[in-house]
Protein backbone atom coordinates (compact mmCIF):
# COMPACT_ATOMS: atom_id res chain seq x y z
CA UNK A 1 0.00 0.00 0.00
CA UNK A 2 1.15 3.29 -0.31
CA UNK A 3 0.64 6.40 1.00
CA UNK A 4 0.59 9.90 0.52
CA UNK A 5 0.49 12.30 4.11
CA UNK A 6 -0.75 15.68 3.55
CA UNK A 7 0.86 18.83 4.80
CA UNK A 8 2.75 17.81 7.83
CA UNK A 9 1.70 14.81 8.38
CA UNK A 10 4.33 11.85 8.53
CA UNK A 11 4.05 7.92 8.06
CA UNK A 12 6.01 5.63 10.25
CA UNK A 13 6.44 2.42 10.94
CA UNK A 14 8.22 0.66 14.08
CA UNK A 15 11.71 -0.11 13.71
CA UNK A 16 12.28 -3.63 15.02
CA UNK A 17 15.90 -3.94 16.84
CA UNK A 18 17.80 -5.63 19.12
CA UNK A 19 15.71 -6.83 22.19
CA UNK A 20 17.02 -5.46 25.31
CA UNK A 21 18.14 -7.81 28.50
CA UNK A 22 17.87 -7.92 32.05
CA UNK A 23 20.95 -8.31 33.73
CA UNK A 24 19.08 -11.49 35.15
CA UNK A 25 19.14 -12.59 31.32
CA UNK A 26 15.55 -12.29 30.70
CA UNK A 27 14.78 -10.84 27.18
CA UNK A 28 12.71 -7.55 27.41
CA UNK A 29 10.71 -7.31 24.54
CA UNK A 30 8.32 -3.96 24.35
CA UNK A 31 9.12 -3.16 27.68
CA UNK A 32 8.26 -0.41 29.70
CA UNK A 33 11.84 0.80 29.79
CA UNK A 34 12.50 1.71 26.21
CA UNK A 35 10.54 3.75 24.03
CA UNK A 36 9.56 2.39 20.18
CA UNK A 37 11.58 3.74 17.72
CA UNK A 38 10.24 4.40 14.16
CA UNK A 39 11.37 4.47 10.48
CA UNK A 40 10.22 7.61 8.30
CA UNK A 41 8.48 5.71 5.40
CA UNK A 42 6.56 8.41 3.31
CA UNK A 43 6.36 12.46 4.36
CA UNK A 44 3.86 15.40 3.50
CA UNK A 45 4.68 18.20 1.35
CA UNK A 46 5.29 20.53 4.14
CA UNK A 47 7.81 18.70 6.30
CA UNK A 48 10.72 20.13 7.07
CA UNK A 49 12.35 18.10 10.25
CA UNK A 50 12.56 14.70 9.10
CA UNK A 51 13.31 12.81 5.51
CA UNK A 52 12.75 9.64 4.34
CA UNK A 53 14.24 6.59 6.20
CA UNK A 54 14.73 8.74 9.45
CA UNK A 55 14.79 6.88 12.94
CA UNK A 56 13.07 9.18 15.42
CA UNK A 57 11.11 9.16 18.31
CA UNK A 58 7.25 10.71 19.01
CA UNK A 59 5.66 11.31 22.12
CA UNK A 60 3.77 8.63 23.70
CA UNK A 61 0.16 8.08 22.58
CA UNK A 62 0.13 10.55 19.67
CA UNK A 63 -0.80 9.79 16.15
CA UNK A 64 -3.41 7.43 13.96
CA UNK A 65 -2.91 3.93 13.20
CA UNK A 66 -3.28 2.84 9.49
CA UNK A 67 -2.97 -1.13 8.84
CA UNK A 68 0.66 -1.65 10.15
CA UNK A 69 1.81 2.55 9.95
CA UNK A 70 1.60 5.13 12.11
CA UNK A 71 0.53 8.47 11.14
CA UNK A 72 1.30 11.79 12.80
CA UNK A 73 1.93 15.19 12.42
CA UNK A 74 5.71 16.46 12.69
CA UNK A 75 5.35 18.50 15.68
CA UNK A 76 5.34 15.11 18.05
CA UNK A 77 8.17 14.06 16.07
CA UNK A 78 10.45 14.29 19.55
CA UNK A 79 13.75 13.37 17.99
CA UNK A 80 15.74 11.82 14.70
CA UNK A 81 18.26 9.14 16.00
CA UNK A 82 21.53 9.00 14.20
Amino acid sequence: MQVRPLKTKVALKEFVGQESTSNEGLILVGSLERTPEFGVVAIGPEVTDVKLNDRVMIEQGRGQIAGDMIIIDQQFITMVIE
